[in-house]
């Protein structure tokens, strides 16, 4: 996930015999988030998958590798890394998904024929002693033991099970994981892998140098419009607020303050109150649009020279990623003076009037974009819109106060835009500024 491949974990179960299911669901929604992966969970009885449909569950996983086209499977070998159950079975399970996903005569389907080149189990250092060379992976993950660690933290009510596996780890190294390799549809390996998707292209061995943006490659910039390019002290936001109050409670009839509720109460749910709008008011979206962004933004906004300057000297080609309305967007450059600096604007409609923090934009985003995920800088002063860029791969900045708390989806945290010099740069973050300190 951090070299910018989409990562997509499969639980069948909320583990609810190891404790509430609505915890451990959240614990394991907060450890995939920290992971960087996208999590499908779902709802087969924990301890009982031996009782379920296998065939369902089957078909299931069949689906998931013919919609997300993954190049590499990984699950559960039978009685390796862990003897429960339900691993063993849902190892035999996606074991059988990965042979019938590339065979529609097999597995007709609703989707198109899809095959994986690589099934992985994952295996403890005892097994890799007894696995053939050609069929071990031996991967150092020593860059990476605080994420791990921080995963597992979420899982708290599971913290005897995962601090046993790791002592019985650790005279091992927890530096290491250990994979064989189940099944392949690329030339066998000569030796042991020290990466899983060796192979898996057309030059080997490449492994995923191919999914992380070249070293020397330039960045692209995603810039959020509202409160992001410009200060929130400006008072625009309020004024779009106050016209979306204005249109809901004219339209739906109802009072201002409950006119502002509805608003609010949208925002909390979808993340963006012209979603909410959008989605359930039934109302004309065009008539919606055009109200709320119909405003004298030249009573707000003025000629930024520092920002002109700091778009001028980043590196890389700067877009505009916005829930508003491209011409509003367009004239808040204009009225900028930074219009000349970004190469498109991707708005509501580009968006098909869901808008960020909808991870389908984000996915149609990237693809206008054509580049690798990883080569993708998200600047935000919303984190909320940052979970789903750090979830496809991207790099990702949040722009917001002093002292607000550090969030896992977030890779940098900035409070001017003047920082993403350093940024840009690779420089460390500047320290916190402690109370009463002068910058």
């Amino acid at each position: 996930a951090a070299e910018g491949a989409q990562v997509t974990l499969v639980c069948l179960t909320h583990g609810g015999a190891g404790g509430p299911p609505e915890v451990r669901a959240q614990e394991i929604a907060r450890s995939a988030q920290i992971l960087g992966a996208q999590l499908e969970l779902w709802d087969y009885p924990d301890g009982g998958l031996a009782h379920s449909d296998a065939w369902e569950i089957v078909g299931r996983l069949v689906e998931v590798i013919r919609r997300i086209h993954p190049q590499v499977v990984l699950t559960f070998g039978p009685n390796q890394l862990s003897e429960h159950p339900d691993h063993v079975i849902a190892g035999w399970l996606t074991t059988l998904a990965f042979e019938l996903a590339g065979n529609c005569a097999r597995w007709p389907g609703s989707l198109p024929a899809y095959a994986p080149a690589k099934l992985y189990f994952s295996i403890d250092p005892d097994t890799a002693q007894h696995i053939a060379p050609c069929c071990l992976s031996v991967v150092n993950v020593a860059a990476y033991l605080d994420r791990r660690l921080a995963a597992l933290e979420c899982h708290e009510s599971q913290r005897q099970c995962w601090e046993g596996f790791l002592r019985g780890r650790a005279p091992h190294g927890l530096w290491r994981e250990y994979f064989q390799l189940a099944a392949c549809r690329t030339a066998l390996p000569a030796g042991p892998e020290a990466d899983l998707f060796e192979g898996v292209f057309d030059t080997a061995p490449v492994g995923m140098t191919m999914i992380a943006p070249p070293p020397k490659e330039s960045p692209i910039w995603l810039f959020d419009l509202d409160n992001t390019l410009y200060s929130a002290s400006v008072g625009l936001m309020e004024a779009i607020s106050a016209r979306i109050d204005e249109f809901i409670g004219t339209r739906l009839n109802l009072p201002p303050a409950l006119a502002q509720a509805v608003r609010e109460a949208y925002n909390g749910q979808y993340g963006s109150s012209v979603r909410g709008v959008l989605r359930h008011c039934q109302v004309d979206a065009g008539d919606f649009l055009d109200f709320i962004h119909d405003l004298p933004l030249e009573h707000y906004l003025s000629p930024d020279a520092p920002l002109a300057e700091l778009l001028a000297a980043l590196p890389g080609r700067k877009y505009l990623f916005t829930n508003a309305l491209a011409d509003y967007a367009r004239r808040a450059l204009r009225a900028l003076g930074v219009e000349q600096h970004f190469d498109e604007v991707f708005d509501i409609h580009f968006a098909g009037l869901e808008g960020k923090p909808s991870p389908a934009v984000y996915e149609k985003v990237l693809a206008a974009l054509g580049h690798p995920a990883g080569a993708c800088w998200f600047v935000e002063d919303s984190a909320t819109n940052l979970v789903p860029a750090k979830a496809l791969g991207c790099r990702t900045v949040w722009l917001t106060a002093d002292g607000a708390p550090r969030q896992a989806y977030v890779e940098h945290v900035i409070h001017d835009l003047a920082e993403l010099r350093e940024v840009a740069q690779g420089r460390p973050e500047k320290r916190e500024r402690r109370d009463g300190e002068q910058r």
